[in-house]
């Protein structure tokens, strides 16, 4: 028997949702909205579904971008600002360096 069908009728509902999030590269909260749907169930619900391995792991999401600005050498290095954050470098990150900076500060949601 394979997970999904050991699923019940409202798991396979959430469940179909959360791949249609995932198709149009939507956060939860922004497809929520979209759809009319209460994002704290459709959180609930992801919780719940990866719990049983029926989602795989956050590391497998297509990246999302947020805005960052290199703001040119200083004579120490380099500054890099993203909203809310500011950080001094020694020399300029490489493009996926700020990527995963970014993902891990949660600005892909």
């Amino acid at each position: 028997m394979s997970l999904l069908s050991s699923l019940s009728e409202r798991q396979r509902y959430w469940y179909q949702h959360l791949q249609q999030a995932c198709e149009q590269q939507l956060s939860l909260l922004e497809y929520a909205q979209r759809q009319g749907l209460s994002a704290s169930a459709l959180y609930s619900a992801k919780g719940v579904l990866k719990a049983k391995g029926v989602l795989a792991d956050e590391g497998v999401r297509p990246a999302r971008f947020s805005a960052v600005t290199v703001i040119g050498n200083t004579p120490g290095g380099c500054t890099v600002r993203m909203p809310g954050l500011s950080l001094e470098l020694s020399s300029p990150p490489s493009p996926s360096w700020l990527a995963a900076l970014s993902q891990a500060l949660g600005r892909d949601a």
